[in-house]
Formats: C-alpha cells, sequence, structure tokens
C-alpha cells in the first residue's frame, strides 16, 4: 500500500488458476453432454414405442402388444384419457426488462395458431402472460391467474411457447404440470417442443426439458460471473460502486455486436460525493459529532445519496455504512455475499462467502483513495468504543434494553401517541436526561420543529383537563349511565342467542374430539388422526374462551349509577398512575396528540399546542333517544400559565380601591409589570379592552398625604410664588409641583391653568429685573 502502486492483497493472487478451472468446466460439461445424449436415446424409444424387455422375441407379439402398451401405460401412473373440452388459453413470459410487449405477443400468435389447427377455442380473458419477471419465481401475478382459472374449471387446454415460459425451476414446473393434468384435467401442449400431455411418455420429456431450462439458469450464472471475475480481474467495474464514486466509459473499450454494443466501464471519484464523505469523517472523528447529529445535518443540506438508495433523507444505517467502508481507503473487495435460490418460491437470498474466495479477488487501488488511513482508523475506533458501550446496555435477546416500542407496554404515558403536525412523525424520548420529547423528523432533519416538549407538563396538563371535562362534570357522568344502561339492554338481548350459538359448536366440536379418541382407542395411530385431534382440542379451547367472555361482558344486573361512579374512579386512578396499563388507558381514551409549535403574543419564547379527541364509549351524547359516541376535541398550550395569574382578581380590586400600580405590587410582594399584565388579562377574558394605564391614574383617589400636599402647593400657588418657589417650599422637584397643580384642578374638574399666561401675569420681582 506505501508504495504508491496498484498492489495485490492476497499473495497467490497473481497465480489465479485459470486452466484449472477451464480443465474442470470441460470436464462438467462433457459429463453433461454424455448425459443429455443418454436422455434423448430413452426419449425417442418411448415416443417410438420400443420396449427393451426381453419378451419382444416372443412369437405372440403382435397379440400381445395392446395389453403391454396399456399396461405400461398404467404402470407409468398415467390413465388414458381424452380431453373433451375446446375452451383454450395460453401462458407467454419474458424475463428481462430489456425486452418488449413484442416478445409476449410473438409468443400468444404462436399459441394462437396451433389452437387454431387443433380446433381450440382459444379465448382472450385466458391469454395470460407475465412481463420482466424470472422463471424461477412462483409467486408471479399471471401464472397465480392462470392457476385459479384452471383451478376453477373454466380452462380445458393450456398452450405456452416453451415450457422454459411456464417455469425455469424443475420442481415448480412439475408441480405446476402435474397439478394441471392430474388434478383439474387440464390438457398443456408446448408448440415449440412438442409436448402433450395426451400422448405416451409426455412426463418424460417434461422432466427432461425441466431440467434443461434449469440447467440453462446455471450456466448462465456462471457465465456471469465469468464475466465479472475477469472484469475484477482487470481493475473494471461491475456495478459494485458505492457513494462517493462513479463509473464511466473506458475508451475505444467497446465489445458486443449489433444492438448490444456497450463499452466496458471503470470506477473514479465522483468530486462532490467524494467531499461529503471527507466532510463526513470529519465530522465525526475531529469535530467529535454524534451519528444523530450528523445525519440530520445532511438531511438539512439535502446531501445526495447513494445511487441504490431510493428515499431522499438520511439514517444512521446509511453514515455507519460510509464510516465502515474501507472502499475509500483504496482497498476493494469483491465477492463478499453471494446470491442462494430457494429453489420451492424462487426467492433469492445472500450468504456470505469464505475469507479464502473473498480474499482471491481484494485489490489496492491508490487512485481510488478519498479517506487516508489514519483518519480512518481513528474513526473506526470510535465506532468500536460506541458498540462497546451499547453492548453493556443490551439485553440477552440483543435489544437495547428500555427501547420497546411495544403499544401494550409502553414505557411512559405518552410513548407513541404524540404526533408532529407539520411531519406527521412520531415524538420520541429526548432532551436533558430524557425529560423531553422531540420530533423524530426534526433529528432526521426533514422537519423544523425544534421546539421539545417537556413529559411531565404534558401529562400533568392532559391529566387535569381529561379530569375536568370527563370525572368532575355531573352532566357527562349522566351521559356516561345512560349509555351503559343501553349496551347492558344490547347485549342481553343478543346474548341468548350468540350463546346458543357457541353451545352449540361446543357440542359439535366435542362429538367431533370423541370420535377421533376412538379411533385412536380402535389401533388407528395414522398421524394425521393425531394432527386433527389437537387441532379440535385447541378449536375446543377457543369456544370456551368465547362463551365464558359472553357470560362476563354482561352482568347479571344493569349497571347503576354508583357502579358507573366506581368505574370512572377507577380509571381516573389508572390514568394517575405509573404503570404501563396507565398509557394503554390513554392510548384507547384519546387515540393521538397532534401538536403544533406556536408564536406566543407576548414574548420570544416559542411553545406547542396540543390537540385531540375524547372518543370513547365513556364521552357519549343522546341522538334520537339511542346514546351514541361523542368526539370532543380539546386544545391544550403545554406551557405553564404566567405566575401573575394568580393575583389577577386581587388586583383588579385594589384597582377600584383607588391604589397605585406601585402600591399593589408593593403590597402584593411582586414585580410592578405583573399587575398591569394581571389587570389587561382581567378585561381580556371579559372581551374587554383594557385602559390606558394614565387615564387609569387619573381616576384614581389621592392618598391623605397626597391632598395635603395638593392643598398647600394650591395656597403657595394662589399666594403668587413661582413653580420654582413652590417646589423649594415643599422640598420637592418642580415637575411635582406642576403635577400637584393639575390634579386639584382635575379632581375638581376645573380647566388647568396655562403656566405660561400664569407667569407673564406675576409682578416682575426686583431681583429678576434687567439690568
Amino acid at each position: 500500500m506505501s508504495n504508491g502502486e496498484e498492489g495485490i492483497i492476497p499473495a497467490r493472487f497473481s497465480d489465479h488458476p485459470i486452466q484449472s478451472r477451464v480443465a474442470s468446466k470441460r470436464l462438467e460439461i462433457s459429463a453433461k453432454l454424455l448425459f443429455l445424449l443418454i436422455v434423448v436415446i430413452c426419449q425417442c424409444w418411448a415416443s417410438l414405442g420400443i420396449d427393451s424387455s426381453t419378451n419382444l422375441a416372443q412369437p405372440d407379439l403382435r397379440q400381445i402388444a395392446p395389453v403391454r402398451a396399456l399396461a405400461r401405460t398404467r404402470r407409468a401412473g398415467s390413465k388414458p384419457r381424452a380431453s373433451t373440452g375446446t375452451i383454450a388459453g395460453s401462458y407467454a413470459r419474458y424475463s428481462s426488462d430489456q425486452q418488449d410487449a413484442s416478445s409476449i405477443e410473438q409468443q400468444q400468435r404462436k399459441c394462437r395458431e396451433a389452437a387454431m389447427a387443433n380446433g381450440h377455442d382459444m379465448r382472450n380473458e385466458f391469454e395470460f402472460a407475465d412481463l420482466a419477471i424470472s422463471g424461477s419465481r412462483a409467486d408471479r401475478q399471471g401464472l397465480q391467474e392462470m392457476l385459479q382459472a384452471a383451478r376453477a374449471g373454466r380452462l380445458n387446454v393450456l398452450y405456452f411457447e416453451s415450457l422454459s415460459r411456464l417455469a425455469r425451476e424443475m420442481i415448480i414446473s412439475q408441480t405446476v404440470l402435474k397439478e394441471l393434468v392430474y388434478v383439474h384435467d387440464v390438457r398443456v401442449i408446448s408448440t415449440s417442443e412438442g409436448l402433450d400431455s395426451d400422448r405416451t411418455g409426455w412426463e418424460l420429456m417434461a422432466i427432461f426439458r425441466s431440467w434443461m431450462h434449469g440447467e440453462f439458469l446455471k450456466q448462465l450464472r456462471e457465465a456471469v460471473l465469468r464475466g465479472q471475475e475477469e472484469a475484477v480481474l482487470e481493475g473494471r467495474s461491475v456495478g459494485q460502486w458505492c457513494f462517493g464514486y462513479i463509473s464511466e466509459p473506458i475508451p475505444d473499450s467497446s465489445v458486443g455486436r449489433g444492438r448490444n454494443v456497450k463499452p466496458r466501464m471503470r470506477i473514479i471519484i465522483e468530486p462532490v460525493h467524494a467531499e461529503w464523505v471527507r466532510t463526513i469523517f470529519r465530522w465525526f472523528v475531529e469535530d467529535r459529532r454524534t451519528i444523530a447529529w450528523i445525519v440530520r445535518e445532511l438531511t438539512r443540506q439535502r446531501v445526495p445519496k447513494d445511487h441504490r438508495s431510493t428515499k431522499a433523507p438520511w439514517y444512521r444505517g446509511c453514515v455507519m455504512t460510509v464510516l465502515r467502508n474501507r472502499k475509500y481507503t483504496g482497498i476493494w473487495s469483491w465477492g463478499e455475499k453471494t446470491n442462494v435460490l430457494n429453489p420451492l418460491t424462487g426467492k433469492v437470498r445472500q450468504a456470505k462467502c469464505s475469507e479464502d474466495d473473498v480474499a482471491q479477488f481484494t485489490r489496492e487501488f491508490p487512485d481510488r483513495r478519498i479517506i487516508e488511513d489514519d483518519l480512518f482508523f481513528k474513526a473506526q475506533g470510535l465506532l468500536d468504543h460506541n458498540e462497546a458501550i451499547l453492548q453493556q446496555r443490551r439485553g440477552k435477546d440483543g435489544k437495547l434494553r428500555g427501547s420497546t416500542r411495544d403499544a401494550q407496554n409502553p414505557r411512559h404515558l405518552l410513548q407513541g401517541i404524540v404526533k408532529c403536525a407539520a411531519c406527521s412523525s412520531t415524538f420520541t424520548t429526548g432532551g436533558y436526561a430524557g425529560h423531553y420529547l422531540v420530533c423524530r423528523g426534526y433529528k432526521l432533519g426533514s422537519c423544523q420543529m425544534s421546539t421539545q416538549l417537556r413529559r411531565d407538563r404534558a401529562e400533568r396538563l392532559i391529566l387535569q383537563e381529561i379530569s375536568r371535562r370527563l370525572f368532575a362534570d355531573p352532566a357527562r357522568r349522566e351521559l356516561v349511565y345512560q349509555f351503559a344502561q343501553s349496551v347492558w339492554e344490547s347485549q342481553r338481548q343478543h346474548q341468548p342467542q350468540q350463546k346458543e350459538n357457541l353451545e352449540s359448536q361446543l357440542s359439535k366440536c366435542q362429538s367431533k374430539i370423541t370420535r377421533l379418541v376412538d379411533s385412536l382407542e380402535s389401533g388407528e395411530n395414522a398421524p394425521e388422526i393425531a394432527a386433527r385431534l389437537r387441532q379440535r382440542r385447541t378449536e375446543q379451547e377457543e369456544l370456551k374462551r368465547q362463551l365464558l367472555a359472553i357470560e362476563q361482558v354482561t352482568p347479571p344486573v344493569p349497571p347503576t349509577r354508583d357502579w358507573i361512579d366506581v368505574q370512572l374512579q377507577q380509571l381516573q386512578t389508572l390514568l394517575n398512575s405509573s404503570l404501563p396499563a396507565a398509557g394503554v388507558a390513554l392510548r384507547r381514551l384519546v387515540g393521538s396528540i397532534s401538536v403544533e409549535e406556536c408564536l406566543p403574543t407576548e414574548g420570544k419564547q416559542r411553545f406547542l399546542r396540543g390537540r385531540f379527541s375524547l372518543g370513547s364509549p365513556l364521552l357519549v351524547c343522546p341522538v334520537d333517544g339511542v346514546a351514541k359516541l361523542a368526539q370532543d376535541v380539546i386544545e391544550i398550550d403545554f406551557r405553564d400559565p404566567p405566575k401573575w395569574l394568580g393575583i389577577v382578581d386581587q388586583v383588579k380590586e385594589r384597582i377600584d380601591q383607588g391604589i397605585l400600580y406601585r402600591d399593589i405590587a408593593a403590597e402584593l410582594n411582586c414585580p410592578r409589570s405583573w399587575t398591569t399584565k394581571a389587570l389587561a388579562f382581567w378585561y381580556q377574558q371579559r372581551d374587554l379592552v383594557p385602559p390606558d394605564g394614565r387615564t387609569t391614574k387619573q381616576r384614581l383617589l389621592p392618598t391623605p398625604e397626597q391632598q395635603k400636599l395638593q392643598e398647600q402647593a394650591k395656597a403657595l400657588w394662589d399666594e403668587g410664588l413661582q413653580m420654582q418657589e413652590i417646589a423649594k417650599e415643599l422640598g420637592c422637584c418642580r415637575d411635582t409641583v406642576t403635577s400637584l397643580i393639575q390634579d386639584w384642578h382635575q379632581s375638581r374638574g376645573l380647566a388647568i391653568p396655562d403656566g405660561r399666561t400664569r407667569r407673564k401675569s406675576l409682578p416682575v420681582k426686583p431681583d429678576a429685573r434687567r439690568i
């Protein structure tokens, strides 16, 4: 790695055993051809009716040949039959998405021509097809529709261009053919292979053809792998490039003929994506950012992802894949996993290959290096350290302790029921010590709701509102009582019929169990009898459980008001407890809580507002004399009320008494601003306009000390003293004197005199004359 040239990781990579592999392949092909020749000879003998038995040398062969043919047919497991139905259908398929509908039309045309030649009625509704799907899969829509038509008895003859169109897996094709022929009496005909279920020896031909079509897939897979191995050895792209890289054509390297000419590809670094890879490593190693922060930031900046990704947002697994990928250091491996086909279903799973096989195709490419070794290994150390910490918090099942999201066992009261109104994501535990709920969309960077919801405050406010509306309202208790009465009456009327039906089913089930037990006692030890007995006993237990539930649901006596009060009190006690059942009960009572972010009317701190509906049988309203479910929408601001809210009535009472704001604040031991806010809230509650503070002050009655000071100021005013002289006599400032004179005139309904006019009317004192 240090010499800067393209190196080879495994020591034996330079002498790759290509020659030995070619020789083994040739030997394998020769064995298959020999087996194929033997099968063809046997097929020809069977089609010509040639028997290999030595009894053919007997002179009375012609007389006993028809009998032997019939016996041979019966020994082969088939029955002589002639199809009498003429309703025909066809099945067509192509595998690659590079093909088009012309392939289907060509196959269906051949099937129509063969049906016309045989005198069969080919109908359009029975022309089934599957587009761009492998024949090794059994869950094809067109194939299943064809089988449903055959099972319904609407199809007599089925045409297909080749048995490979029906399936390329021997187990699937043989199962489908035998079901069609022997179960549903459908005649199957292959137009290009001469396969006809009405002819002798068709099963041997079908087995041979199915084996050939299955071998075609295996050989095709081996040929593709050989081509990919060669491309890997030459350093070319086989589609394994990841985020940070891209493939480009190699000049003058086109291969193929006609329309299939394709250039060879090579892997190069994509500059923009590579820079994001470096940024992710720097964030994690140098800046020590958390994985959650990196995920949120990548989603917020809309960073592109791997070319195989189908979703735009980033997730924790995406970032972990980038940090763990050693291709960014220039070391590339190929063939770490291989596809394994399930022959019964056609589904493919991936299995890990051996380390020796992977080592043969592991190489170093210095020109593809994006991350230096030092930075990469530091990232691996941090990831390993985080894994070690998390491993200590995992249980025996490998899951993090306390991280279950089971709705039937919630960890706290609001788990899983708080939804974001902006992105519909669920709020999850977060914040300091897990005391808050945070929008999951904000964690992923796809939502802008950053305000956190304090859990204890939200639980307290929700339970207070439910208690006020549900448990403390006598009218609602009466509605609950009426609803319980109607439900009890309805159940009392329908219970006898339901109980009678369950008892009848239970009696029949008991009779079946008795017969099965008698069969076992008589000596019949078939496995299906024991399995059927277990099934009937399970059915018996279920019927008993349903019967017991019906008897317990409807109480023998109708519900009373006292019983309703007890049930509501138990529900209230349960909701206020810290048990997991409290979360389940709240989920059933409110469903989900939608939360939106709101701007305050005053101040700058945003808050969350929740909205939910009390939709429960406990909340009902009578409609046309019948109690029905009622929906009660509730809105809650998840913030504590201001502290001045408790002194609203006290402030209004003192304002009416004529006390000043500062005196009220001093008396109630609170800031002066609280008195202003409390008075404004008192008026807003009654849809009144809050008064102006200056007008309120003018209407207030002066205190005795203020009245005495006003009289003194008025007396000096009448003596003709200047404002400055009055202030000097009273020991206050000139503005206070002006205010005292104005208050004196306003309290008596007199006009306030103009100070400048009065000053001009006063005689000028000798010491004030100008010299």
